[in-house]
């Protein structure tokens, strides 16, 4: 049940009582405007978000009045490095909760596949790093920090992050790291000193950031 409609400049929001009064009335409303395209159009291309929060709306689209053949179905994204099959994929859930429950005229699948290629990067986020650390460890991806180009950059990286992802862990520096370092700050690089680990050292990308900062005596 609708319980009041909230109007901020041009965006309207409707409050419901419940999860699947919302869902309903969600799905109703995406219904309509698919019908609006498909009165005017030979198929439909629809875009489909993937989240528990998606549940109830979902389940009520399928029991919407609509030609489904007509429908070429997509999702928004998808996480790199899980298979289709995966049971945390977006297709996945997708699959098991729409695209295969119902026939579609095309379900277009975002491949993500298992590659050496893939990476998750970040930066350090310094209040919940613990939590990201123990994750970025449990998962087979590689790693590639973004950090600071000068001595405390990198001793967050061979301190912090390496002693647990080792052998899958790098530093990203840009082709033109010289460039901008000869630009940098020379206050960074005097009140800075490495304190890095031989495992980090061994790193040819780290050696060679290390060998640039010393040389322009400047950080970023």
């Amino acid at each position: 049940m609708l319980i009041r409609t909230i109007q901020t400049d041009t965006l309207f929001s409707s409050v419901y009582d419940s999860r699947s009064s919302m869902g309903y009335a969600a799905a109703e409303a995406a219904a309509s405007a698919i019908r609006a395209v498909l009165e005017r159009k030979e198929t439909a291309n629809v875009i489909f978000a993937a989240a528990p929060s998606q549940n109830e709306m979902l389940e009520s689209l399928l029991r919407q009045d609509l030609d489904f053949s007509r429908i070429n179905a997509f999702h928004m994204d998808e996480y790199l490095g899980l298979g289709l099959d995966d049971s945390a994929s977006f297709s996945c859930y997708l699959t098991k909760h729409l695209f295969g429950r119902v026939t579609f005229r095309t379900v277009n699948l975002i491949p993500a596949k298992r590659t050496p290629e893939a990476l998750f990067v970040c930066r350090y986020p310094q209040t919940q790093s613990k939590d990201l650390i123990r994750w970025l460890a449990a998962i087979p991806n590689p790693y590639l920090h973004f950090g600071d180009f000068d001595p405390a950059g990198l001793n967050v990286f061979s301190n912090e992050y390496l002693p647990y992802l080792a052998g899958k862990a790098h530093y990203f520096v840009p082709d033109d790291i010289e460039e901008w370092l000869d630009r940098g700050s020379r206050e960074r690089y005097d009140k800075q000193s490495f304190n890095l680990s031989p495992e980090c050292l061994e790193l040819p990308e780290v050696q060679k950031l290390v060998g640039l900062i010393h040389k322009h005596k400047r950080g970023l």
